[in-house]
């Protein structure tokens, strides 16, 4: 360690270097080991040259990582935003001896910290993580998704078409001129329909240079003077769209569920766009949310200490001299220090790749442990099981658990259904107002007039077939051209999309032959003194065309003998009475099956449905081989400890479940009815006894398997109704897979219970890793139950698949498959009609939607006669088995009331 370690060559004749980088300045530090002992300079590649100190994260992804698991670098916003970038004062030549570490480590927020007879390069600052527990980093998600919805203009038109349908024919005339109708003249009534739309803040385009101070990116918006917002009018136009015909990509024939329809005329817009103010007070920044979203924490910071951690690093082993020499990771450094002092220490993966410049030869392990520590903010913590215990270089000792965001996130969205849910009705009855005044004939022409007459007339025939479709062959070349970007845009988006995703169907790319024609109806704020407008909201004007009929809530849809299987998912019946009301309506309907989920204490109420229904309808006890029968069956917990009952008793939980919409309560409450077995403690052959003792009930014709793995143990995509649990409680937890984990993955599988967006964006990162680990437990339990079913000569069951659309699948004795295909041995395959997942989507369905808004029933027979005409449709991606209109997480009173309305008797 006495000697002097001088710079490489390069400071025999130094060169002016582009230093804003600490990498390309480490070669030239002079350090004087003799003097000194060892310096460690630890992921010089994440230091850059700063005007003031700025947090440095080694643990958190923020929006680089995020960025950089979608394949791009982290962007400057200041200068995506137009800022200009602060100065630099370069650093210049360096001395001829070299810069001196202690003297320069400022000017990139770092400082040289010495521990023991060691020093190192460590950040000045790091990030304030007191905020980012919460997934929003501190912004109001209630705030953040109004103000979203808002900006993408969702759901404007339920909001849109009620005020319309208020105003008397003379202000429907001022409303469709080119100068507007006064704000100040509607009356109170439609007022309070218009306010929905006037959003906080809102960009206004401008026809003259504004007279209003330019805000910052981040900056609050400047506030409109209220003498300005009392000349505020509302104008109506209409807006001519052309749109690529896409290909359906969605299993079971759905469409492309990327709204890629443009304004053609937005985009020859000219003049200023300001975001602007309505009111002052707090204002949800789009840009700031973004951020937050990416990592959360200040970025402020606070100074960097010395953490609690839980390796002594002053006495026994840790004395062992480590050698420094072609050390080049902070892994590699690691493996050192767990050799020599053989304590099975690890370094996190997200820090271990880090580059490591050391100037020393040898050095003290707990010196270098504590230093490591400091040059990544960390800390070292313990983890153990029943026999060992590993150590791993980590962020804190205390594991950190993201707060759930579906507590911050729930009560919002309830609140946005309800309101939404009230909206929709509302706009029913304005629409068919509307049809019948013929309002959209009054009102003009606008963004796009300059196309021409025939795109337009396409556009304005009533919607039906193929009237609004055009070749694109005919359209102006530049549009052509446009079509034709977008198209192959949305194709290579597609084409980008891995094998087996769940519910994309990849077809061979077809060149863009169609486009679809149609208007939007666009109401505008107009700001005459300010010379500005802004958009308030925007809908598809056809659906007030005067041709259409009007809506009225769709007559109940008789199942066709054409599909072989035509069942109904219902609550088991608690006793005779109900029984014989569900089998003799469900008869009456043409139904082959009902289908009802057997709880452990259920079997004598499935003894008397069985019975009742023998002979008329056959009986399928759904049941789930995993849920514990007996008191001291193992249960499956979590890294907190707590089974699936026990993590509903908390607080946390208490709180989230009094939020959940109405919509639904009743699939969470059917999600979470019971606690799982491990996959190692499930017993099979008492699962398999069982199944012979329901299949022996008269009128009992078969079973069908659900809930084949906890939450924690499949992918987002493959783990079928666990999946919605991923955010609540997960299971999986064991000690000595957190060991083994730990030793494999460099990582701590127990920090997975929280929550981060890049888990979501990082499949091959620990979270990928994880699910691997727990899938192949998994599996094991799923081949020892396969073993048995087959060992016992049990009939072919049916299972409940996570797929998109969802379906009953053949038992094939593999956890059911994820896609949109469909192998041989998984049929018969029935597809879902999920009620509450119909409630749950506002939209997602389609023309459906328009029938009833949320109006439950009337809904789900919209979609349920759209769904029969897919069934029907020849060309279909996939040609079903049969339908199961799935109800089983209703009450059974509502259940065979909805199954009454949606479905005809038999004629």
């Amino acid at each position: 360690m006495g000697i002097l370690l001088q710079a490489p060559p390069a400071i025999a004749a130094p060169q002016a270097t582009a230093n804003n980088s600490l990498v390309s300045v480490v070669p030239n530090l002079y350090w004087s080991v003799a003097a000194r002992g060892p310096l460690l300079i630890i992921g010089a590649e994440k230091y850059k040259q700063v005007t003031a100190p700025t947090a440095l994260d080694f643990f958190g992804g923020g929006m680089g990582g995020l960025f950089g698991a979608m394949g791009g670098g982290m962007p400057d916003f200041a200068e995506l935003m137009g800022q200009k970038k602060p100065q630099l004062t370069p650093l210049g030549t360096p001395p001829r001896e070299g810069w001196n570490p202690t003297a320069i480590a400022a000017q990139f927020g770092a400082q040289v910290v010495r521990v023991g007879g060691v020093s190192v390069l460590a950040p000045l600052l790091l990030p304030d993580k007191s905020k980012s527990d919460s997934p929003f980093g501190g912004v109001d998600f209630a705030d953040m998704i109004q103000e979203g919805m808002a900006m993408g203009g969702m759901m404007g038109g339920s909001r849109l078409l009620p005020l319309l349908a208020s105003l008397t024919p003379n202000q429907l005339q001022q409303a469709s001129s080119s100068s507007g109708l006064p704000l100040a003249s509607l009356d109170n009534q439609q007022k309070t329909l218009l306010q929905p739309l006037m959003r906080r803040t809102m960009p206004f385009r401008f026809d003259r240079k504004p007279n209003i101070p330019q805000a910052g990116p981040l900056d609050p918006a400047p506030v409109i003077p209220q003498s300005d917002q009392n000349q505020f009018r509302l104008r109506l136009t209409r807006a001519l769209n052309i749109a690529p015909s896409f290909p359906e990509t969605g299993a079971g024939g759905q469409g492309a569920r990327m709204s890629m329809r443009i304004a053609s005329g937005m985009e020859e817009q000219t003049g200023e766009v300001r975001s602007l103010a309505l009111k002052g007070g707090k204002q949800a920044n789009p840009l700031a949310m973004l951020m937050a979203m990416g990592g959360g924490q200040n970025q402020k910071g606070v100074p960097a200490r010395k953490k609690p951690t839980d390796l002594n690093t002053d006495t026994g082993a840790m004395n062992a001299s480590v050698s420094l020499m072609g050390v080049t990771t902070v892994d590699e450094l690691v493996t050192r220090i767990a050799t020599v002092t053989k304590v099975p220490l690890f370094a996190d993966q997200r820090v271990g790749k880090l580059k490591v410049s050391a100037r020393g030869t040898t050095a003290r392990a707990g010196d270098l442990v504590q230093a490591l520590c400091w040059a990544v903010g960390g800390a070292v913590r313990r983890i153990s099981d029943d026999r060992e215990s590993v150590y791993l270089l980590t962020e804190e000792v205390a594991i950190k658990k993201a707060e759930n965001p579906m507590t911050a996130m729930m009560g919002p969205i309830s609140g946005m259904m309800q309101d939404q849910k009230s909206a929709e009705r509302k706009a029913m009855d304005a629409k068919a107002r509307l049809i019948r005044q013929r309002v959209l004939s009054g009102i003009p022409r606008g963004r796009g007039a300059e196309l021409g007459a025939r795109l337009w007339q396409i556009a304005e025939a009533k919607p039906a077939g193929d009237n609004n479709m055009l070749a694109v062959g005919e359209l102006p070349p530049d549009l052509r051209t446009r079509m034709e970007d977008r198209y192959k845009m949305f194709s290579g988006a597609i084409a980008s999309i891995p094998e087996g995703v769940p519910g994309i169907n990849k077809s061979e790319p077809q060149p863009l032959s169609q486009v679809r024609c149609s208007q939007d109806l666009v109401a505008e704020l107009v700001a005459p003194s300010l010379g500005a407008v802004a958009t308030l909201a925007s809908s598809d004007a056809n659906e007030i065309h005067p041709d259409l009929p009007v809506p009225t809530p769709p007559a109940s849809v008789a199942l066709p003998e054409s599909i072989k299987q035509r069942v109904a998912a219902v609550p088991l019946p608690a006793d005779e009475a109900g029984a014989k009301k569900l089998v003799d309506s469900a008869v009456a309907r043409g139904l082959t099956e009902l289908r009802v989920v057997v709880p452990v204490l259920g079997e004598a109420a499935l003894a008397t449905l069985g019975t009742v229904a023998r002979g008329k309808i056959g009986v399928v006890a759904v049941l789930a081989p995993l849920e514990p029968l007996t008191p001291e069956a193992p249960r499956d917990k979590s890294w907190a400890g707590q089974s699936l009952t026990e993590w509903l008793a908390s607080p946390e939980s208490q709180k989230l479940m009094s939020s959940i919409p109405p919509q639904l309560a009743p699939t969470m409450t059917r999600m979470i009815g019971a606690d799982y077995l491990t996959p190692e403690g499930a017993d099979v052959t008492g699962f398999v006894a069982r199944v012979k003792r329901l299949l022996a009930l008269p009128g009992v014709t078969g079973y069908a398997l659900e809930r084949l793995a906890a939450p924690g143990y499949r992918s987002v995509q493959g783990g079928g109704m666990s999946d919605g649990m991923m955010f609540f409680w997960q299971g999986g937890a064991n000690s000595r897979e957190r060991v083994a984990f730990t030793k494999d993955q460099k990582s701590d599988a127990a920090e997975l219970s929280g929550f981060n967006f890049m888990d979501m964006l990082n499949p091959a990162g620990p979270r990928g890793a994880w699910t691997k680990r727990t899938t192949a437990r998994s599996e094991a339990f799923i081949k020892r139950l396969d073993t048995a079913l087959v060992q016992a000569k049990l009939p072919a069951a049916s299972v409940l698949s996570g797929s998109q659309p969802a379906r009953w699948e053949k038992w094939t004795g593999k956890f059911p498959t994820s896609g949109g295909s469909l192998t041989a041995g998984a049929r018969p395959a029935l597809t879902v009609i999920s009620y509450t997942q119909i409630l749950a989507q506002p939209g997602a369905f389609g023309e459906a939607s328009e029938f009833a808004g949320f109006d439950e029933p009337e809904q789900f027979t919209g979609v349920l006669r759209n769904e029969l005409k897919k069934l029907a449709d020849p060309e279909a991606p996939i040609r079903w088995d049969g339908l199961v209109l799935d109800l089983a997480d209703q009450n059974f009173d509502t259940a065979l009331a909805i199954l009454e309305r949606a479905v005809a008797p038999k004629s």
